[in-house]
Parts: C-alpha cells; structure tokens; sequence
C-alpha cells in the first residue's frame, strides 16, 4: 500500500508499464502492414514456417555452439557428458532439419497455389484475432 502512494514509484510504475506496452505497439504495426500487403492465408503459411525456422535456429545453434566451444558450461545438463558428437554428424543433422525445414516451407507454397477454402477460412480466422499484449506474451 505504501509503495502506491509514492508519487515517485507510480511514476517509475507508469513508465514501466509504457515500456512494456511498445513492443506489443510496434508489433501490431508490424503486423497491420503485413496483412495489408499479404492475403491472410500467406501470412498464416509463411509466417508459420518462417516463426518455426528461426526459433529453431536460434535455439539450437547457441546451443551447438556452446557444446562445441564451452562444454563445461552445459556438461550437467548431458545425459552422456563425455561425449561429443564428430563434426560429420553434426553437418548430417544440420542438413537434415535445413531440408525438413524446406519441405515444410514446399508444402506451404503448393497449399498456397492450390487455394484450398477450409485453408483460407482458417487462415482468415487466425489472422483476424487480436494479437496479444506484449507483457501477456511475456
């Protein structure tokens, strides 16, 4: 109760909440340009695919290359923390989620060229929603 009555703490409050909120408002900027310029169904595919490939590239790379460079920092967490995968199969499993990943980007273009209405319904539906607010996402 006594830290809302500080008119100091409710002005570091207000600003805090600002800040939190701008995200969220370039966001849905963001985002309203993009509907504008891409039907809702591209924008439901691609933007599917491409919000997998980089949450999985920048997960997984700092993640490799920490083993590879700083293995103490995460020989707890190993299930086998003495081993080390050879470089070989390293490059085998980075090519073979590059071409998963490609394949799913495929598959979006030919769902895209074939306008198939159950897609573009749900497409529509999905983009249409509300984006939620930054600190929600948070």
């Amino acid at each position: 109760q006594q830290i809302s009555k500080d008119p100091s703490v409710q002005k570091q409050l207000l600003r805090l909440m600002a800040l939190l909120k701008m995200p969220g408002v370039k966001f849905t900027e963001l985002f309203e340009r993009l509907k504008a310029r891409y039907s809702a169904t591209t924008l439901l595919l691609f933007g599917s695919a491409l919000a997998q490939i980089v949450a999985s590239w920048a997960s997984g790379l700092p993640l490799m290359a920490i083993e590879r460079y700083a293995p103490q920092l995460i020989a707890r967490y190993k299930i086998q923390p003495n081993k080390i995968q050879p470089t070989r199969r390293v490059l085998e499993m980075l090519l073979d989620v590059g071409g998963t990943q490609l394949a799913g980007a495929a598959v979006a273009v030919i769902v895209q060229k074939l306008k198939i209405p159950a897609v573009d319904r749900v497409a529509e539906r999905s983009v249409s929603a509300p984006l939620p607010s930054f600190p929600r996402v948070l």
